[in-house]
């Protein structure tokens, strides 16, 4: 089911605003949802982000919310030895079903992973954002406006990290978007 705008919004992010400046989750991390994203990013169902895809411009397309000219999506990147283990950006083969029909172009060479990191599930918030800490790096020029893209959104600390590397290079304005959001 969508996420209404007010549950996009945690009490942690009051006390410590996030670097990005908008956020849409357009599922809760539960059934059929969380299964349909761990079969795609654990079973090498790739097949699964077209579903997930058309889901996902569905609920953000109900929305009716026009966005900012000149935007891209940005897949969250994978460090090159987890992208050779998976074979697989689980987040770019969702861009790649979501950008067209929205007519975006998919950036990926905008950020890298420069190191690796260990897997995020398990770990609890502070584990979450010092394991991700100075984990990107961005490159190039960057457009105006930036879209993350991630499968889901926990404690958001994979996302911070992003855009505020991507703020520190000159991004004016960084939003993110998740497929599914947990309520951690």
């Amino acid at each position: 089911m969508p996420l209404p705008p007010a549950q996009m919004v945690c009490g942690e992010c009051l006390h410590d605003p996030p670097p990005f400046d908008a956020s849409y989750a357009a599922f809760h991390y539960q059934p059929p949802i969380d299964r349909l994203i761990i079969q795609l990013k654990h079973h090498d169902r790739l097949a699964y982000a077209r579903v997930l895809g058309q889901l996902f411009i569905q609920a953000r397309q109900a929305l009716q919310e026009p966005l900012p000219p000149k935007s891209c999506i940005l897949p969250v990147p994978l460090h090159r030895s987890r992208l050779r283990e998976r074979g697989f950006n689980q987040s770019m083969e969702l861009a790649r079903m979501i950008a067209p029909p929205l007519h975006l172009p998919v950036c990926p060479a905008l950020a890298q992973r420069q190191r690796a990191t260990q897997f995020q599930q398990g770990l609890k918030q502070q584990q979450r954002r010092l394991n991700v800490r100075n984990a990107f790096a961005a490159s190039g020029t960057l457009p105006a406006h930036i879209i993350i893209l991630d499968d889901v959104m926990t404690t958001g600390s994979t996302l911070r990290e992003l855009a505020s590397t991507l703020k520190k290079a000159g991004a004016h304005q960084v939003e993110t978007w998740c497929i599914a959001r947990t309520s951690h």
